[in-house]
């Protein structure tokens, strides 16, 4: 902002000027996932893409970061509805972002598998963990993904543990993918 760049110039608070420099990169990272949500979320290629293509360009984009390194694995590309595929790519999303900036991990990989009941998502990163009893309670993200999967009629659990990495389970029914 003009006021701390001010600030900086006239160098009157020089304590300031480190808190200022992190609060400045928050709010520029922040509105550069905000733009990207809003591209997907205003673009067609959810609807227009399979669910396994969809995540392999997120892979992609993951890999070009040189962050960590993440892997997609599927049997099959299930046939969804549009609203099971981008609630479900909304959890997976947040999960990896979850995973690079909390987790600190360098590998981050999903399995899709499915059977004659439904179609399970395995999705793991070898991070840090965390308790879960404590982030459940103020874990505003991990409460977002199982509310997502509730909605769409799927099961949804999580398990972490301190320096063990954390991992997603989803299962849809088939009768609720392409309801």
């Amino acid at each position: 902002s003009i006021y701390s760049q001010q600030m900086e110039y006239e160098n009157k608070h020089p304590e300031l000027l480190e808190k200022l420099g992190k609060i400045s990169n928050i709010i520029n990272d922040s509105l550069n996932e905000l733009r990207d949500l809003a591209k997907t979320l205003a673009s067609n290629h959810i609807q227009d893409e399979g669910f396994i293509y969809l995540l392999q360009k997120e892979a992609a984009r993951v890999n070009d970061t040189g962050i960590c390194k993440m892997q997609v694995t599927a049997e099959v590309d299930p046939q969804m509805n549009n609203t099971v595929k981008s609630f479900l790519l909304r959890v997976l999303q947040e999960f990896i972002q979850n995973s690079i900036k909390h987790a600190e991990c360098s590998t981050i990989t999903i399995t899709v598998s499915s059977d004659k009941d439904g179609i399970s998502i395995l999705a793991a990163d070898n991070g840090k963990g965390f308790e879960e009893s404590i982030l459940r309670m103020k874990g505003m993200g991990l409460n977002n993904m199982k509310r997502r999967i509730q909605l769409i009629g799927g099961i949804f659990n999580l398990e972490s543990s301190p320096g063990n990495g954390t991992a997603i389970k989803i299962f849809i029914d088939n009768k609720k993918l392409l309801a």
